[in-house]
């Protein structure tokens, strides 16, 4: 450089390529790329359109009405890919057999679009053998694909992932593909992927069994990412399926933060286990409903304990009573804490129990003790009240639940029998905390087929 007597300065090359382009010449180039890309995406787009369902309805009554035999069915390609749109609506065996007979007969690539689409959207929903009439045809059409439609290649590439065990085959592979990762997940690509897809959206139904199979094994350690994707999905039965998978299945060798996570989870994604209604599955295996029947179980049992551990730590320091009903938690089906707006205050701040506050915690008022709170319990057909007070003071026992109470005192029933160890045969009173008061109970839940 020196001989040619050729001086280079790199921040000086820089500086003029800042501002080779004029700014008027910068914003025409971002134009006309953001035309492109819109354009593209129209051309993209446009055979993925849902036809208009007026239309669309119209059609399809026509094939209901007539299509016990196909051989004799009469429609335009235009017509047909409408038709595609209604598969939904063809629930039952002959009707999709009548249709899948004028698509193989009537066949145009283009139909691929609406067949990859209804099986997407309507892998949980439609009958197995309906679901198999779907796929054998479009294995078979990709099959025979000699096209250049980089979509269409795209799919016979990966046809293996449009079978029975495709989802879960895809969930496996795309976890290979991202193993040690914590922040990368392949799942938010695979639309477009392994499926040739405009958009990469996963909240449709074939990526449930995908995202189980996915999180399963290492889910514990993603639980953040599994969150994410479980909010982008927001389809109601994967968490269904895969929370309680991994409870059952990683509840020994998971942390006992990973627990408390993984159970924190479930109640956001899933609801109160305590409310039977929130925790079923009207689709799905026989494993699958199991599988959520009995993390219900253990979760219930782990709110109970939370709960039982939390009143006895932070209303009132007794070990002795938590140590008992901590013993005694499987006896107890529902719970309820009463307290004033202070001590509600307190437990919200306790993550262990926060998300569960606002449906297991109620107010009462007692203008005398603002510090005063109480644990109801049911057990069997009893309701049982421990309060907070310091001292002896007693359990109180009910025939039924107090329903309802407004006030501290109204779950204080006046004159109520005091049970003792040679006055078990009550069905209500209070029983003191006093010397063995533990026998007593025990003798008292025996004497009524509790215990």
């Amino acid at each position: 450089a020196k001989i040619l007597g050729f001086n280079f300065s790199a921040s000086d090359y820089a500086l003029a390529a800042k501002t080779l382009l004029s700014r008027s010449e910068k914003k025409g180039i971002d134009d006309n790329i953001k035309r492109l890309e819109a354009i593209a995406e129209r051309c993209r787009g446009i055979e993925e359109r849902i036809p208009d369902k007026n239309i669309t309805d119209q059609v399809f009554n026509r094939f209901r009405l007539s299509y016990k035999i196909p051989q004799k069915l009469s429609f335009s390609s235009r017509e047909l890919r409408m038709l595609i749109y209604s598969m939904y609506r063809m629930n039952t065996l002959p009707m999709m057999k009548s249709f899948v007979y004028l698509l193989d007969h009537n066949w145009r690539d283009r139909f691929f679009n609406g067949l990859l689409y209804f099986m997407l959207s309507n892998w949980d929903d439609t009958d197995a053998e309906i679901m198999e009439l779907v796929m054998n045809l479009v294995q078979s059409r990709l099959d025979s694909y000699q096209g250049r439609r980089d979509k269409y290649l795209i799919l016979k590439k990966n046809r293996r992932f449009l079978s029975q065990e495709g989802p879960e085959l895809l969930g496996i592979t795309l976890s290979q593909r991202d193993k040690g990762q914590r922040i990368a997940c392949s799942l938010r690509t695979a639309p477009s992927i392994f499926f040739g897809l405009s958009r990469d959206k996963i909240n449709l139904q074939y990526y449930s069994r995908v995202i189980v199979a996915y999180f399963e094994k290492d889910g514990l350690s993603r639980l953040k990412l599994m969150e994410d994707v479980l909010n982008e999905h927001n389809y109601g039965p994967t968490a269904k399926r895969l929370i309680p998978a991994i409870i059952l299945n990683k509840s020994k060798s998971a942390t006992p933060s990973q627990m408390e996570a993984i159970k924190t989870l479930a109640i956001t994604e899933i609801g109160d286990p305590s409310i039977a209604s929130k925790w079923t599955l009207s689709i799905g295996t026989e494993e699958e409903k199991e599988n959520l029947k009995e993390a219900r179980r253990l979760l219930n049992e782990w709110i109970k304990r939370k709960f039982i551990s939390i009143f006895f730590e932070k209303c009132v320091r007794d070990p002795r009573r938590k140590k008992y009903w901590i013993e005694h938690v499987d006896l107890i089906s529902d719970f309820d804490i009463f307290c004033t707006r202070r001590t509600r205050s307190v437990l919200m701040q306790d993550d262990r129990i926060s998300k569960l506050v606002s449906q297991k915690v109620s107010l009462l008022n007692d203008g005398s003790d603002n510090e005063l709170s109480a644990l109801g319990m049911t057990i069997g057909n009893y309701y049982f009240v421990e309060f907070s007070e310091s001292g002896s003071g007693s359990i109180y026992i009910y025939r039924g639940k107090v329903k309802n109470p407004s006030y501290f005192y109204q779950l204080k029933r006046p004159h109520l029998p005091t049970i003792q160890s040679f006055m078990i045969d009550k069905d209500e009173g209070k029983l003191p905390h006093l010397s063995d008061w533990e026998k007593t109970l025990n003798q008292w839940f025996r004497n009524h087929g509790l215990l």
